[in-house]
């Protein structure tokens, strides 16, 4: 599966429009690379600058449903036209949409110019003229975290981070460029560095160490962790408290819990690495480990709704929602036929615990929605999100 940008100018034709009245499928025009764009690719809609360059950046995503062919416009398109060109046969493609951004959702191209290491190379970007865009693979992991996270409010372990990061930086310049801790947190929440820096920002709302008034969108949940590290007595931040809560939340991981953690240790992974020969002679030359010692963790996890699980396992007749799927089934003690329910908004990245966003699985999807290469994982969510449309 590939990952690519189709970008449309407004000063020509109502994206917005387009999209808001559209059934859920829509129609792309094709300018190149049509020999590589297939059924299955990922594919976000990216509104030009036109003459407001605020509001230029990913206003949608979708799936290729019909491989480019030649063919006439969609005739849904028509009143959407600001000039309206002459009806043509030209090269296009049909694209199932899975989500349309509103205002606050929307992944701005001011963001990915100057400010996000990972992104300031896209293509269209370097040479913004044309219609479609190759999408690296790291580039397209980096889009999908801005694209699951905008728009959706900050969690407590992302409040409890940020605000270490402000109290590092209290009393120092700080900027969101490149290379800055600023992006570099942001980096690891999946989070924008204009929205991290806002989230600084907040911060100043609720400090009496300084007289400059902050940012007025703080949050209640930047105010309940403000209370919870400030000390107001000694007029300071309880600075070891809120280092032991980040390290207890983060030491573990570069990115938010999710439902499903990888549980592989770093000497797992760097025995994978080795061939068969050199694993069994580390085997024959081990400390024998026939009474492994136990170890107390601690980990950050969820309360999902056991009404939600309930429902979309009885929604799902008991069986995993990806088409044809292989797996072999098995039942439980109690004589119930074994299902997970992934959520295909994780709820660490602010997904809602509701059954709209749910899906049945097998273990093996399950595990592959969290742990396959970001493609795959971008295909099983796609899939999921274009089934709930059409389900429920």
């Amino acid at each position: 599966m590939a990952i690519w940008i189709f970008q449309g100018n407004p000063e020509i034709f109502d994206i917005d429009g387009y999209l808001n009245a559209s059934d859920g499928s829509i129609k792309w025009r094709v300018t190149r690379y049509a020999e590589q764009i297939s059924e299955g690719d990922l594919v976000y809609i990216w509104r030009s600058a036109g003459k407001d360059p605020k509001r230029a950046g990913i206003v949608a995503s979708g799936v290729i449903i019909e491989p480019p062919s030649d063919q006439e416009d969609d005739v849904e398109s028509e009143p959407f036209w600001t000039t309206r060109p002459e009806k043509e046969i030209a090269t296009r493609a049909r694209i199932r949409l899975t989500k349309v951004a509103n205002a606050k959702q929307l992944i701005k191209r001011d963001w990915l110019v100057h400010v996000d290491s990972r992104l300031k190379n896209l293509s269209i970007l370097k040479q913004p003229a044309g219609t479609n865009f190759k999408v690296e693979p790291e580039e397209a992991q980096r889009i999908e975290q801005l694209w699951q996270r905008t728009g959706v409010p900050w969690s407590r372990d992302e409040v409890v981070a940020a605000l270490l990061l402000y109290e590092d930086l209290f009393g120092k310049p700080v900027s969101k460029t490149l290379g800055s801790p600023v992006e570099i947190l942001a980096q690891r929440l999946g989070r924008s560095p204009t929205g991290v820096y806002n989230k600084l920002m907040n911060f100043r709302s609720f400090d009496p160490r300084i007289p400059q008034k902050g940012m007025d969108s703080t949050s209640e949940l930047d105010e309940v962790v403000w209370d919870e590290f400030f000390d107001t007595g000694k007029n300071k931040v309880r600075f070891n408290a809120l280092l032991f809560e980040f390290n207890r939340l983060w030491s573990e991981a570069d990115a938010p819990a999710l439902e499903s953690s990888d549980t592989r240790s770093s000497e797992e992974k760097r025995f994978s690495k080795k061939s068969l020969a050199d694993l069994w002679l580390a085997y024959r030359s081990r400390k024998p480990n026939s009474k492994p010692r136990r170890k107390v963790t601690r980990s950050y996890t969820y309360n999902r709704d056991d009404v939600v699980v309930a429902l979309r396992k009885s929604l799902a007749d008991y069986k995993c929602e990806i088409a044809d799927c292989p797996g072999p089934k098995f039942e439980t003690d109690d004589d119930e036929a074994f299902v997970e329910v992934h959520h295909i908004l994780p709820l660490a990245a602010g997904g809602p615990d509701t059954i709209e966003n749910t899906a049945a699985l097998c273990p093996t999807h399950h595990s592959m929605a969290h742990n396959a290469k970001p493609a795959i994982k971008n295909e099983i969510r796609s899939f999921l999100e274009l089934l709930r449309s059409n389900s429920d």
